[in-house]
């Protein structure tokens, strides 16, 4: 079996509204820490079986870690470094096959060790965690059976994606490459950022929190220093006009009070009572975009190759892309499936402005769906992946 298209010219993109929003949440963001780490322990779990059983990626069993919950901590935050009292928990539900004949599959310790390396990556070495996962139930017989008989959907779901960005779009993405730059070359700054970005009409608005590391600084001088160096940077990369606020919640006049800044201990607000749910994190794209066709699946944590709900997404969005690549004309795609068929007799939309050759968008299908086993072993092979939340994931 094979996809069936569907071409359609009624396509409307958020540079044609007067008004656009977007948001973009950083690596060290609850939010995005508990889609990197779902994606984390979805990749170590099948490099388990791929290592450990010799079975081949497409052979990896009915898993789903898409449920994970960071209850936030808390800490003492204080001028020239702080300190955690309570770490926070990692409580992690869903559903996994644990065990093989009578191999036991060692799932605490992969999910143990997948957000140790994740949470010292995305947040730093002073991060402590708590680890929960007696959620973790076994996989249902009736989809283990599906798995066993070849590549079929094991959900009915959808998946999104577009191309190009639009200027704002863009922009969001240059603003966090910037801040990232800054986390690595001046550690003052956490990796827990969120940007948001407004544009009316021609005119654009930042809206920046930016948590800064509390052994970086020892008095108020210290902190508004950093802030003056991010917005000297940022400002660099934005359109104009446009107007830029960072950490515009602090409260100078109420005295020197740590409490009254943006300050953290470790890097990330999860460390104090923040807390972090896989899928309301960046969608597919590395943001939030909701003026664009959007699921709400998450693409974190589920099994990479049988749930449509999470790799559709990604066919759309290299769907979408090709398509640019090879005419210039920018797209949005729907994909759906329904469980049990093969993942890849799917029906599949594009809309577009202007005419997309069907027998390009064919090839280009084709392209994406017969070229997704070789995605999948670079990801496993090397960790990473260019679209989110594989992007924060080593």
């Amino acid at each position: 079996m094979t996809h069936k298209l569907f071409l359609d010219k009624i396509f409307k993109t958020p540079d044609d509204n007067k008004f656009e929003i977007a948001e973009l949440k950083g690596k060290g963001h609850p939010d995005t820490l508990s889609d990197a780490l779902a994606s984390r322990i979805s990749i170590d779990y099948a490099k388990w079986w791929m290592n450990e059983l010799g079975v081949g990626v497409e052979q990896v069993p009915h898993h789903n870690f898409d449920k994970i919950l960071l209850a936030g901590g808390e800490v003492n935050i204080k001028w020239g470094g702080g300190e955690v009292i309570k770490p926070f928990n990692t409580i992690l539900a869903g559903n996994a096959t644990i065990k093989q004949g009578n191999i036991e599959i060692p799932l605490k310790q992969i999910v143990s060790l997948s957000a140790s390396a994740l949470f010292r990556k995305s947040i730093g070495m002073k991060v402590e965690w708590d680890l929960d996962i007696s959620n973790v139930s076994t996989s249902s017989q009736a989809l283990s059976n599906t798995y066993s008989q070849g590549l079929f959907a094991n959900d009915t779901s959808f998946g999104t994606g577009h191309y190009p960005l639009t200027k704002l779009e863009q922009t969001m993405y240059d603003v966090n490459i910037e801040l990232e730059k800054i986390m690595q070359n001046k550690k003052f700054l956490g990796t827990d950022v969120k940007i948001m970005g407004r544009r009316i009409n021609d005119e654009y608005v930042f809206t920046l929190a930016a948590g800064i590391k509390d052994e970086s600084v020892n008095s108020e001088k210290d902190y508004f220093n950093h802030l003056s160096y991010i917005q000297e940077k940022i400002l660099n990369k934005l359109p104009e006009p446009s107007r830029l606020s960072i950490n515009q919640n602090d409260t100078p006049k109420k005295g020197t009070n740590e409490e009254n800044y943006y300050l953290l201990v470790t890097g990330s607000s999860v460390e104090n009572a923040d807390h972090g749910q896989v899928g309301r994190g960046n969608r597919v794209t590395g943001m939030i975009t909701p003026f664009r066709p959007q699921t709400i699946e998450a693409i974190a944590g589920k099994n990479l190759t049988r749930h449509v709900g999470g790799f559709y997404n990604i066919w759309a969005q290299q769907i979408s892309k090709k398509i640019w690549e090879r005419t210039g004309v920018g797209s949005q795609v729907v994909i759906v499936s329904e469980i049990g068929k093969p993942i890849q007799d799917c029906y599949i939309g594009v809309s577009s402005k202007q005419e997309v050759n069907k027998e390009i968008a064919n090839e280009t299908c084709n392209k994406v769906i017969k070229g997704y086993n070789d995605y999948l072993n670079d990801l496993m092979i090397n960790g990473g992946g260019k679209h989110y939340p594989f992007n924060y994931v080593t």
